[in-house]
């Protein structure tokens, strides 16, 4: 399947894909949507954005921008998210990687819950005051940022709940301007 193109504004959702195998998402907007952006429930093999000019996807003034349930084999790449409540929630989403992508404005840049093994990969986040760069919850374990830059807002990286748990790769993620760069709480575990 392939969702190219499109301008997805103004609704309640803007695009919602339920039980797709193989779906690649590029080039659309997905904007003033009062719920979500995008939502993606009960799928698999998820390309969302790309590598190649026109590839990548906006998500702006959403309530969530992306939202996923029970996914596998997702991957977003070379997006923007500007201006959501949330950028982008993965529930129950495993495995996924996120990389290239560039979160501003958001009152929560990244939320991520019972979502295992998560990958981050050169991810910029930028909150505005009182907003969260990425959000660890309860039985999200083995998330690995690699190359992360966060940036404003109250908190960087919330960890928060049983199972929840992250690892940095490598030594080139940046934190600046907020006025917490961690905070664990709830049985959480960094290392």
């Amino acid at each position: 399947l392939l969702f190219a193109g499109n301008t997805a504004s103004n609704n309640v959702i803007g695009a919602e894909f339920i039980q797709v195998t193989g779906a690649t998402i590029t080039g659309n907007t997905f904007s003033n949507n009062s719920d979500t952006g995008l939502q993606i429930f009960d799928s698999s093999g998820i390309t969302i954005g790309g590598a190649l000019p026109g590839d990548a996807n906006v998500f702006s003034d959403n309530g969530t921008g992306l939202y996923t349930d029970n996914v596998t084999g997702l991957s977003v790449q070379g997006n923007s998210f500007a201006d959501n409540t949330i950028g982008a929630w993965l529930f129950d989403t495993d495995s996924a990687v996120l990389s290239g992508t560039i979160f501003t404005g958001n009152t929560v840049g990244v939320r991520l819950e019972a979502s295992d093994n998560t990958r981050l990969d050169t991810v910029s986040i930028t909150t505005p005051a009182g907003g969260t760069g990425l959000e660890i919850r309860a039985g999200s374990g083995g998330t690995i940022v690699k190359d992360i830059t966060l940036s404003g807002g109250l908190i960087g990286v919330l960890l928060d709940g049983v199972g929840s748990s992250m690892q940095f790769e490598g030594n080139n993620s940046q934190f600046t301007g907020m006025d917490f760069y961690f905070i664990l709480a709830n049985n959480a575990m960094f290392g």
